[in-house]
């Protein structure tokens, strides 16, 4: 570290004042040591030493800090003193400049205000000059084109009317002819949808199966709307006819097969058909075109249920004609002879009866045999089918042999009769 010379005279002084003293307190103890006993002079002196060089040490550096406190004294009183005279000048110029660009800036806004307002008259002076004479010609311009508006509106409104009289003429002469076309297209499709019923009752009513019956009702829908089938309820479950994939039935199928009403959507058209007052099936259609189509659905689904229970009547008629002999015996209890036909008869009706819950129930015959519980999953179909078949088949008949329960083994059981066993 570099000292000041007035630092570095004080530090020679206190050098030469420690020497001095360290030379006086040597010598004293020298002649102290010199009085000691022998035997204690070497360790005396050298405690002596060791004592004098701390000493010496610790005077040393307190005389070097004193002697830095006061050159940092003497530094900063000198520093403070430049300090001052600097700052004097720095804020000087600095006040100059300040007060030079407020001056400045002050006479700016002075000087802009007077020139507003001088530029303001002046300009007032000029714009009005101007104004007259813009004005002037805006308002001979504007009052031209206000004028040839004017007679191009009244124009365009005699010519209007005109044409709305001439447009009127036409659009009366074009309406008539519209209403004429139209009526014309009206009573067309209202006699082709006549023809298409008429020639859809036709071939239903001509079938003479339960197969023909559902065939020809889906051929006639699908042409009053797209997506048409017909479904067969089987229990919880539905079957598209010629298609025997079980699936769930949707909320409308439900609604109608529940009601026993058709139900619509703007989309879609449920309709149930009823066999001996039992929903058997289920006629769907997608969106019609005309309200007269969906009522054609409607009518064509009627009509096939009654075919339905026509077709059943019938074969049921066929299969046991009215005897006198039969009725007779059955009211007054005498045993008749049974005669083949009417035996052969009655195994014709028990096997119409057992198929019929074959062909409406596939999907439960398929799944009690499977799980081999045919009788208890059955039981409901299988009694009214048997109410049925002992409503036509007379006692003596069903004495002697049991045609029904041999079909229903041969037909449902496939032969196992165990399946039919109804279980608790």
């Amino acid at each position: 570290m570099a000292f000041d010379p007035q630092v570095q005279l004080a530090l020679d002084a206190a050098a030469q004042r420690f020497r001095e003293d360290l030379a006086q307190q040597t010598q004293a103890l020298a002649q102290q040591i010199q009085a000691s006993a022998e035997a204690e002079r070497d360790r005396a002196i050298a405690d002596a030493r060791d004592a004098a060089e701390r000493v010496a040490a610790t005077r040393l550096i307190d005389a070097v800090a004193a002697a830095e406190a006061e050159a940092k004294r003497a530094g900063r009183d000198e520093g403070f003193q430049d300090g001052i005279k600097k700052g004097r000048q720095q804020g000087h110029v600095e006040g100059f400049e300040q007060g030079r660009a407020e001056g400045r800036e002050e006479g700016r806004t002075l000087g802009r205000e007077q020139g507003v307002s001088v530029g303001r008259a002046e300009g007032r002076q000029l714009g009005l000059d101007e104004g007259r004479k813009v004005g002037r010609e805006e308002g001979r311009a504007e009052g031209l084109e206000a004028g040839r508006e004017k007679g191009r509106q009244e124009g365009i409104q005699t010519g209007r009317e005109e044409g709305w009289r001439e447009a009127e003429s036409k659009v009366k002469t074009a309406v008539k002819g519209a209403v004429a076309a139209t009526r014309a297209a009206v009573d067309s499709a209202e006699h082709a949808a006549r023809e298409r019923l008429l020639d859809a009752v036709r071939n239903i009513g001509r079938a003479t199966t339960l197969s023909d019956v559902f065939d020809a009702l889906v051929k006639a829908a699908s042409r009053e709307a797209p997506q048409t089938a017909v479904l067969l309820v089987h229990g919880n479950e539905v079957r598209q006819w010629r298609d025997q994939t079980a699936k769930r039935p949707t909320a409308m199928v439900v609604g109608a097969i529940r009601t026993g009403l058709p139900v619509s959507q703007p989309n879609s058209h449920t309709i149930p058909m009823s066999v001996g007052g039992h929903v058997v099936a289920v006629l769907t259609a997608g969106a019609t075109p005309s309200a007269t189509s969906a009522t054609t659905l409607e009518l064509l689904a009627r009509f096939s249920s009654r075919c339905l229970e026509a077709v059943t009547a019938s074969k049921t008629a066929r299969l046991f004609p009215a005897s006198p002999t039969r009725g007779n015996s059955a009211q007054s209890g005498v045993s008749v002879a049974v005669r083949p036909e009417d035996l052969a008869s009655a195994r014709r009706y028990a096997k119409l009866l057992v198929s019929e819950i074959k062909l409406y129930h596939e999907a439960d015959v398929a799944t009690g045999q499977r799980l081999r519980d045919l009788g208890t999953r059955l039981g409901g179909e299988i009694a009214r089918a048997r109410a049925l078949f002992e409503q036509r088949v007379p006692p003596n008949l069903r004495q002697r042999e049991d045609p029904f329960y041999e079909e229903l083994v041969r037909t449902l059981a496939n032969g196992d009769e165990t399946l039919l066993d109804v279980r608790t």
